[in-house]
């Protein structure tokens, strides 16, 4: 089995210097040409650091805690598995803990705690995780979306949506289709935000939630025909390709008879039958800040909630909305740190 001393000799530097690298004990002190080169070597020698012994012996563990829910919303299913991916290349371990309630991400946080992690990513957790950040003498990073430390500009989404079909295609009857209203009440904002800033009528009979409505279908029909909408826009990918499909079962054509905009960038939008028009999150650039933002913690030794960072998403064009020709497929739901993580190296 190989040693420190062999990770030192295979490496061209010192014993201190690789301790200092290995045990992430004096990273300022090693550059980080001598830091990949350390690393290197002991990949080549299939070094293995003794974790629970350097814990006993008071040092780091070099350890970080992801703790997520079960299900998560499409948009964010593969954020989890990219940011443990990124963190690895960066020699960091990652332990993973799931958790389906406030009660349970307690639990969770007390396992990671006694496993000595040195900081822990929540995902859609509870807003009475706040009270804990001073707690657990621990750097926490918490993401939902809308109120964690890093979050998406929900609202200034839709705005690109409405702006698009109003200024762009001259719609005046725009709906709102959604599921689970009450997590998607910054994309209903700037649904009607948008429709005040123009000028235009509002009417709350033009929003329709799907969420626990047996009878979504026959109730948009016919809302549409009913107030002769010409646009409508979803909170979600998913919703807007069932839409599409519904309406052109039902001789209402995309986008000639009623235009459909979706929201998230999911990556199969560009083909289906009517490619879909689409606000995109910044899904890559979100891994890359979450990282960013737990390494930093760490570094520092921050115990305390940040000032948000929000992430600007932005308006992917395609045939649903009216528009003619398509804009180039730079669709970033799924980010590539999982997949092919030698790339996002240096």
């Amino acid at each position: 089995m190989a040693t420190l001393k062999d990770v030192s000799k295979k490496a061209g530097v010192g014993l201190s210097t690789v301790s200092y690298v290995i045990n992430k004990t004096g990273l300022h002190k090693v550059s980080p040409a001598t830091q990949e080169r350390i690393h290197r070597a002991a990949r080549e020698l299939g070094y293995t650091p003794n974790v629970a012994g350097r814990i006993l012996n008071g040092g780091r563990s070099g350890m970080i805690g992801v703790i997520m829910p079960m299900r998560m919303p499409l948009i964010y299913s593969n954020v989890p598995a990219d940011i443990c991916a990124l963190l690895r290349s960066k020699n960091y371990q990652v332990a993973v803990g799931v958790a389906s309630s406030f009660p349970e991400c307690l639990n969770v946080m007390n396992d990671m705690a006694s496993r000595k992690v040195e900081g822990m990513i929540f995902f859609n957790c509870e807003e009475k995780l706040d009270d804990y950040y001073h707690k657990t003498q621990i750097p926490i990073l918490h993401f939902d979306g809308m109120t964690g430390e890093i979050r998406m500009a929900l609202e200034e989404g839709q705005l690109l949506a409405m702006r698009h079909l109003i200024e762009v295609h001259g719609h005046r009857k725009i709906g709102c289709f959604s599921s689970l209203r009450r997590f998607n009440l910054a994309k209903v904002a700037g649904y009607r935000k948008a429709l005040k800033e123009a000028g235009l009528k509002h009417s709350e009979d033009w929003e329709i939630d799907a969420f626990e409505n047996p009878d979504w279908i026959r109730e948009t029909l016919a809302k549409i025909r009913r107030h002769q909408l010409t646009a409508m826009i979803c909170n979600n990918d998913d919703y807007a390709t069932k839409l599409i499909c519904i309406l052109m079962q039902n001789g209402i054509r995309v986008p000639d008879d009623c235009a459909v905009i979706g929201y998230d960038g999911d990556c199969y939008g560009p083909y289906l039958s009517v490619p879909l028009t689409t606000v995109v999150q910044p899904v890559s650039l979100l891994v890359q800040r979450m990282a960013d933002a737990i390494l930093k913690k760490i570094q520092d030794h921050i115990l305390v909630k940040m000032e948000p960072e929000v992430l600007s998403p932005y308006l992917h064009i395609e045939r649903s909305c009216g528009c003619q020709a398509h804009s180039e497929i730079q669709l970033q739901t799924f980010s590539s740190y999982s997949l092919d993580i030698t790339d996002k190296k240096g």
